[in-house]
Formats: C-alpha cells, sequence, structure tokens
C-alpha cells in the first residue's frame, strides 16, 4: 500500500469515528433533555399540595427534592461537559483529516514532479 492510500484509509477511519462520536453524543444529548425535563418538573412540584404532607413529611420530602436536584444538576453539567469534550474531539480529528489531505496533495505533487522528470 502506498503512501497515500494509507493517508485515505486513515481518513476513512477518522471519518468512521467522527461517525460514532456524534451518534454517541446525539443520544447522550436526548438523555440530557429528557432528565433535564423531568429534573425541572421535580423542581416545581407542589408539595404542600395534600393534607398528608404538612409538617415534618413535608420539610423531609423537600429537604430530599433539593438533595435530588444538587445531584440531578451536577450529573446535567457534567453531562454537558461530556459533549463539549466529544465536539472538542471531533474539532481535533477534522484537524487530523485536514493534516492528512495536506499531506497527499504533497505526495502527489511530488509524484508529479518525478513523472515530468
Amino acid at each position: 500500500m502506498t503512501e497515500i492510500q494509507a493517508l485515505y484509509e486513515q481518513i476513512k477511519e477518522y471519518r468512521r469515528d467522527i461517525e460514532e462520536l456524534e451518534e454517541e453524543r446525539f443520544c447522550i444529548r436526548q438523555q440530557y433533555t429528557t432528565i433535564d425535563e423531568v429534573n425541572k418538573s421535580v423542581i416545581h412540584y407542589d408539595m404542600t399540595y395534600g393534607d398528608d404532607w404538612k409538617g415534618n413529611l413535608e420539610t423531609e420530602a423537600e429537604e430530599y427534592r433539593e438533595e435530588i436536584c444538587h445531584t440531578t444538576n451536577t450529573a446535567l453539567d457534567e453531562t454537558l461537559e461530556l459533549i463539549e469534550d466529544i465536539n472538542r474531539i471531533i474539532e481535533v480529528i477534522n484537524e487530523l483529516i485536514e493534516k492528512c489531505y495536506a499531506e497527499i496533495e504533497e505526495l502527489e505533487a511530488e509524484l508529479a514532479s518525478l513523472t515530468e522528470e
């Protein structure tokens, strides 16, 4: 296999990697959205609605809700960081693809100059 063919194979591999990352990012984004929507409904749920929740039970339920919301918000923030990391990795892979194309151009120019001689 020539260097040029090897570079084209490398580009194909990079593109497969990008495709996999984009699929994972899409799935993560969907799950993030679902969890965020549920979390928002939990935040706005009225604990005082029923008579059974008066007093200590209401206070205890509110403390649990705050803890759940805090933990969920932390996880959601970390999920956004993961999505940003995936985006950065895709950018780096795209830069590697550009470098492969540049190297291919150089090799083809070198081949062309050798054929002209």
